[in-house]
């Protein structure tokens, strides 16, 4: 579709979706989707429209509107919130749809969520036993025989801390030389009703060799146009293919976080791995590493505070993993179709990513 006509669908869709919003609030969900289809309006019934909504205070008419349109998209709606960090909204939809079987760390994930939102009020002994509270303990036997750890996946000597200049001019040399990454990234879990999102703090791009945890916080200050020098040389590149899960939502908090930035603009050669295997493998990126390998991924760490320097070992190892294990589950993803890669249809599923904020005038 040429410039013109892409257009030319905003302003329909523009005119179009004050009648399809108050049909959803009515309940009128045959007649909206008939209406969206009839007029070729795809966007109505993707991911993009439904995190707007939530996003816009509208939870329940999401969720309602989600359930309209299959398990499928509705369980795109909790990863969304999940990774968002709305727990609470991820965990309401979870009660709400019976999704308890598809995801089942909800609970755990939005009791945690509760410690950083007491932790600002200085209660420190009393957030603790809040978090805690009704969530099971992990003996290291029981971390090892459930949890990938990070050495079944990459030594930590080939984890790199990027801070300096010097980090950055061996990442961009490095990345130069590959086709394949995994990217994941990390930020603070403050998410509240009217609070603003926090910035993204870390990013982490794997490759089969290196991991490399970019402090972008960092970064962005000191060494904003070599940062930017670097992420291109990946993100624009359509020789490197560059594997996510759910990725869509991370590189959208990208260029929320750092709209100063061209660098996440825009990311060509994207492949969501969630698209890959469809909604047929429950429990997120946990349960496809557990598909692949026999075992989860321990989300905990998640719910740690990213902005704090130096990250301790654990956090490090926690994104580190998160990265490389997308890596680890694409060279072994035969083990799910039974059949090698090179006879599986992933290839139709590589998108490109162009942030709507920042780019949609280019």
């Amino acid at each position: 579709m040429n410039i013109a006509n892409d257009k030319n669908m905003q302003q329909v869709e523009a005119l179009i979706e004050p009648l399809v919003i108050s049909l959803i609030k009515s309940h009128s969900y045959n007649i909206a989707s008939s209406l969206t289809k009839h007029l070729n309006l795809p966007n109505f019934s993707s991911e993009d429209f439904l995190a707007r909504m939530v996003d816009e205070g509208d939870e329940r008419l999401a969720g309602q509107w989600a359930c309209h349109l299959g398990k499928d998209i509705l369980c795109c709606l909790v990863h969304y919130c999940i990774n968002a960090g709305m727990f609470k909204e991820a965990y309401k939809y979870v009660q709400n749809y019976q999704l308890s079987s598809t995801f089942p760390e909800a609970r755990r994930l939005y009791k945690q969520s509760c410690l950083p939102v007491v932790l600002v009020k200085d209660t420190l002994g009393k957030a603790r036993a809040t978090a805690d509270d009704g969530l099971p303990s992990k003996s290291p036997e029981e971390y090892k025989t459930n949890y990938l750890q990070l050495n079944d996946i990459i030594s930590i000597e080939k984890v790199i801390w990027v801070d300096t200049q010097e980090g950055l001019n061996f990442a961009t040399k490095h990345f130069n030389e590959v086709s394949v990454v995994g990217i994941d990234c990390e930020w603070k879990s403050v998410r509240a009703r009217n609070v603003t999102v926090n910035k993204v703090s870390i990013l982490q791009i794997a490759t089969h060799e290196y991991v490399f945890v970019m402090d972008l916080l960092r970064l962005s200050e000191d060494h904003g146009s070599s940062l930017n020098m670097c992420i291109q040389s990946i993100f624009l590149s359509n020789c490197v293919l560059k594997l996510g899960y759910a990725i869509k939502s991370d590189l959208e908090l990208l260029v929320e976080s750092y709209s100063e930035l061209e660098c996440f603009c825009q990311c060509k050669s994207v492949l969501d791995l969630r698209s890959v295997v469809g909604t047929t493998i429950t429990g997120g990126l946990s349960g496809l590493a557990k598909v692949v390998s026999g075992k989860g991924i321990d989300k905990e760490m998640r719910m740690t505070d990213w902005e704090r320097r130096p990250l301790s070992t654990q956090q490090l190892h926690y994104a580190a993993l998160d990265a490389g294990v997308l890596l680890f589950i694409f060279d072994r993803i035969e083990a799910i179709y039974g059949r090698p890669v090179s006879q599986i249809e992933w290839k139709q599923h590589v998108a490109l990513f162009k942030a709507r904020k920042i780019c949609s005038e280019e």
